[in-house]
């Protein structure tokens, strides 16, 4: 993890999977303020995540079962079709080849070889943190990859996205990277202690007090999966999952 500022590789858009989403309007909209509107449209119903000014987000309804409830993240690229293709060559895969989203344009489900899920798409629709020099509270302003292999991880992005891996401090480096794009740290990548699970993008959402977030989510039914630690340079943060185990992270910068 790192500061907010707007890199030219950037995350633009998210979606929340969920099999309830009608069950998440409540959660959401107290913990962040968001303003939530449903749109019915000949390929399904969603709903669609405002704050600050920008559209952040939609609700994506998933079948019960089809997939554990998460966060997905969009990620603004020059060449879609050179992404496919550079994923493929490193040993992901292509979920879903192409697919036009309203707002967005084109855009491609990719997965890396830990099955770390994203998307990609030749939109520059910025979202509300990176068009705004400070962040407003309630956008998402940062996002680490929880990895079981954060060697390989590392060896996949850098080759995909062309971007840079680094380390804090040779004390940090077998648990935390940044990825920098151009000179500006735009993600990071965080080691897991169990190879059970597939890698997972975790995405931060800004928010005044992390302790009041956390009372707030845990009385909404969420569940706190590291407590607020408080971190140099980066302020204070916590993980949490919403009502359907969704995973996110709030901090204070």
């Amino acid at each position: 993890m790192t500061g907010s500022s707007a890199s030219p590789l950037s995350f633009i858009y998210h979606e929340l999977w969920t099999s309830d989403p009608d069950g998440r309007v409540d959660f959401y909209r107290a913990l962040f303020g968001w303003e939530i509107v449903r749109e019915t449209r000949t390929d399904g119903e969603f709903l669609r995540i405002r704050h600050a000014g920008a559209e952040l987000a939609r609700i994506v309804p998933m079948e019960d079962g089809e997939t554990p409830d998460r966060w997905n993240v969009f990620l603004a690229v020059p060449d879609l079709e050179a992404m496919r293709a550079r994923v493929e060559a490193a040993s992901g895969d292509v979920l879903i080849r192409e697919q036009n989203l309203p707002g967005l344009g084109l855009a491609s489900l990719l997965m890396d070889p830990e099955g770390g899920v994203f998307a990609a798409t030749q939109s520059s629709v910025p979202d509300t943190a990176a068009a705004a020099g400070e962040p407003a509270e309630g956008t998402f302003v940062w996002h680490d990859l929880l990895t079981p292999n954060l060697e390989e991880s590392s060896r996949f992005y850098q080759r995909c996205w062309g971007v840079v891996s680094r380390s804090h401090s040779p004390d940090t480096a077998d648990v935390h990277r940044l990825l920098r794009s151009e000179g500006i740290d735009m993600a990071g990548l965080l080691a897991t202690r169990t190879e059970d699970h597939a890698a997972l993008w975790l995405p931060y959402i800004r928010v005044a007090d992390v302790v009041e977030t956390v009372e707030q989510a845990t009385e909404a039914g969420g569940q706190v999966w590291l407590e607020p630690t408080e971190v140099e340079e980066l302020g204070t943060f916590a993980v949490l999952s919403d009502p359907g185990r969704a995973l996110f992270a709030v901090r204070n910068r």
